[in-house]
């Protein structure tokens, strides 16, 4: 809170430095618990999570931006971080805490080794928000998630681009390399091309949806919630699979010129005999097709393919698949 603050200016310290005064890391942690105990008290709504932290490691959040945001020490990330198990705790809440949604791959990298071993033990989940775009070691916060033993989401992804192109190259590079369990996009409705629908939220006004959003909807619509994401074996291709449908989901793009791409199906336990139709859908980046459905597509021995026009993203759903 804004009270909390040494200069009392949520925007940030005039130099981007730690913002918040020291006496005031556990009445940080009692404001987001009372929070937390308010909505399960008073609306029945019991967070999962709570993050203590918005891109903390961060120094563009000064006193003369428009937007909130504060700077603090991962050694003072790591005190917050135990007053609020504490807090949590006293409450009788079951709600856990995510940490420390840092901007870039690096800086979640860099937090996640000198946090400390006691704070993060309190840490449920790790966040990361995805603003290092092509650049960043993912794999390591990846493989330093998995060391710990916590969960990891991308809790946070923007561009503005509205032809979905940065879109794609990124969402593949997290799905491929960082491996999240959840992957969240900025903000639906916004412009500029950082929303996937235009829209302007200060003069409430509401434009058309963007390529954008076509080109996430390939991944959004098929790759659902439960689904075991599979190695789908060159960095323009995710798969998924769901077994108790038997459905295996593959997304892939070409940035190439048009080209037929091979999809090799012998790996798997049992697969559709030849001849079987693989329902497709293809968005075309930038402009031209938005979601289109195609029922073209079939499986000849082991593997099909399908041409894909330059930058085309396109989904293809293969039923009677077992691992």
């Amino acid at each position: 809170m804004w009270w909390m603050t040494k200069n009392h200016n949520p925007s940030g310290a005039s130099d981007g430095s730690e913002n918040i005064q020291s006496w005031n890391l556990e009445q940080h942690a009692v404001y987001m618990a009372t929070v937390a105990k308010h909505f399960k008290d008073n609306w029945g709504v019991e967070f999962e999570t709570v993050d203590p932290f918005n891109e903390p490691s961060a120094n563009w959040w000064k006193a003369d931006g428009t937007q909130e945001g504060c700077h603090v020490d991962v050694s003072t990330q790591a005190k917050i971080v135990g007053y609020l198990d504490t807090q949590l705790s006293n409450r009788g809440l079951s709600t856990k805490i995510a940490a420390s949604d840092e901007s870039y791959y690096d800086q979640a990298a860099t937090t996640l080794k000198t946090i400390g071993s006691s704070a993060l033990s309190k840490i449920d989940r790790i966040n990361v928000h995805g603003y290092q775009y092509g650049s960043g070691d993912r794999a390591g916060v990846h493989t330093l998630a998995t060391q710990a033993g916590k969960s990891l989401w991308n809790s946070e992804y923007g561009d503005g681009v509205a032809s979905g192109e940065n879109l794609a190259k990124y969402l593949f590079q997290d799905l491929r390399q960082l491996k999240p369990t959840a992957w969240e996009y900025w903000q639906v409705l916004d412009q500029g091309g950082w929303g996937l629908i235009d829209a302007d939220n200060d003069a409430k006004t509401l434009g058309k949806s963007t390529q954008k959003y076509y080109v996430l909807a390939q991944f959004a619509r098929h790759m659902r919630p439960g689904m075991k994401i599979l190695d789908g074996g060159r960095d323009n291709v995710v798969a998924a699979y769901d077994a108790s449908k038997s459905l295996l989901v593959i997304v892939a793009v070409n940035w190439d010129a048009a080209q037929y791409i091979n999809f090799e199906l012998s790996g798997f336990s049992g697969r559709p005999s030849s001849g079987a139709t693989v329902s497709r859908w293809s968005t075309q980046i930038g402009s031209g097709d938005r979601y289109v459905q195609h029922l073209d597509t079939t499986i000849s021995g082991t593997k099909f393919w399908s041409k894909f026009e330059k930058n085309m993203v396109q989904t293809f759903e293969v039923t009677g698949i077992k691992l």
